[in-house]
């Protein structure tokens, strides 16, 4: 019994860290997605790539 309750410990463990693991990858991805926990097309425009690229940015955003 005591060896079935030390495995038991050691699995659970493991499962914690795996996910506290997955946890940070979904905190680190919303992050980017959501910048400033809100949407990044509320963040970000496409003015000053408009202003660097010119014309030639919109017609590559569309380009199939």
């Amino acid at each position: 019994m005591k060896s079935l309750g030390k495995i038991e410990h050691k699995f659970l463990r493991a499962e914690k860290k795996k996910f506290a693991y997955q946890s940070e990858q979904i905190r680190e991805l919303k992050a980017r997605l959501f910048p400033g926990n809100s949407l990044q097309e509320r963040r970000e425009n496409f003015l000053p790539y408009y202003a660097e690229y010119g014309p030639v940015f919109l017609t590559a955003c569309w380009k199939p």
